[in-house]
């Protein structure tokens, strides 16, 4: 494919990114956000709800190790790595980069998969705390060039009992990275592994004491003789 149609297909498909991510409000918080991201500050977001697509860009535009993995994503549940995969896949359709998602529940048949994604150095691994670390603990899984780590929903994340799980997996990635945080709660449990595991972090709080914009929220009084 010539080179100016692979830039043509990319620059649509970030305008696509644009179009369907909320977070791309151009909002005084969303600017800080994308702010302290291009500093490369470790980040706390919260927020009630949303996912940053920025990451495709920064991982397509190069720069990084082609046979290596290089962003980690947790999620506390199957049903959420895999909704988070299958977006990933639809934006990255036109992008080069690759992402495997790393979850329990399966046979094993998708854990070969898992292992073969993980072994050959997905660009980006969408995994769930124990599964990661039942891979991690067969030891052909090397997380020492992770450039960004990223964990989703982490309040409910410690919320499963999953605080221990997410500290024996940063030690296995370097201290040179990113990491973010998203968290719709900022409880004592999110603090102390924001200060485990983030150094001097900036923390962006997001709507923080309401929905959504576009969420409308309504009660009805119905009485026994309506249908």
């Amino acid at each position: 494919m010539p080179e100016k149609q692979k830039k043509t297909i990319r620059e649509l498909t970030l305008m696509l990114m644009y179009l369907t991510s909320w977070e791309e409000r151009d909002t005084p918080e969303m600017r800080a956000v994308k702010k302290k991201e291009l500093e490369k500050y470790p980040l706390v977001r919260r927020c009630w709800k949303g996912y940053d697509h920025d990451l495709l860009n920064k991982l397509s535009e190069g720069g990084h190790p082609e046979d290596s993995i290089n962003c980690i994503v947790m999620a506390p549940t199957r049903e959420l790595a895999q909704q988070i995969d299958q977006q990933m896949e639809g934006f990255s359709y036109f992008m080069p980069v690759s992402s495997v998602a790393v979850y329990g529940g399966n046979d094993g048949v998708l854990f070969e998969q898992q292992k073969r994604g993980l072994t050959l150095g997905a660009d980006v691994v969408i995994a769930t705390p124990g599964r990661l670390i039942a891979h991690l603990s067969l030891g052909y899984v090397d997380l020492s060039r992770v450039s960004y780590f990223i964990l989703d929903e982490a309040d409910r994340m410690l919320d499963m009992g999953f605080y221990d799980d997410i500290m024996q997996i940063v030690k296995f990635l370097p201290k040179e990275r990113q990491t973010i945080m998203f968290s719709a709660t900022m409880p004592a449990k999110i603090q102390q592994l924001a200060k485990s595991i983030l150094n001097n972090p900036a923390e962006v709080k997001l709507a923080v004491s309401k929905p959504a914009e576009k969420i409308v929220q309504a009660a009805y009084v119905c009485y026994e003789n309506q249908n």
